[in-house]
């Protein structure tokens, strides 16, 4: 299903950073294909809109998804470390167009800010 969305840094739009939804598969049976992982990239409005990789199509694998975001080398964005790594970041993505906008912190002394999430009608 389509999924956009915004990503802001400590309340301001991050442009250049890539959002990777990776759909859970600890319930799939084994020897089942693996589901594909959709990406999206920010512009400068911090709006992204995610491409899922093995459909070759626009959206995401409906159900559970760990989020990590990338900064890639050369972009000047600052985004805390945890929100990088294999940790317990997830959203839900619905049956129909979806909206996760993220909103998170460069410092990792500040308190995490709740990310918000949507589905459209």
């Amino acid at each position: 299903m389509e999924v956009t969305g915004r990503v802001t840094v400590d309340g301001k739009p991050v442009e250049g950073v890539i959002i990777q939804f990776e759909p859970d598969q600890s319930q799939m049976p084994p020897g089942k294909k693996v589901l594909p992982t959709a990406y999206g990239n920010t512009d400068a409005d911090g709006r992204y809109r995610a491409f899922r990789t093995g459909k070759k199509a626009y959206g995401g694998v409906v159900g559970l998804n760990h989020v990590r975001v990338t900064v890639p080398e050369g972009s000047s964005a600052k985004v805390h470390p945890r929100y990088m790594s294999d940790n317990t970041f997830w959203h839900e993505i619905g049956p129909g167009p979806t909206v996760i906008d993220l909103e998170l912190v460069a410092d990792p002394t500040a308190v995490r800010r709740q990310s918000t999430e949507s589905t459209a009608e």
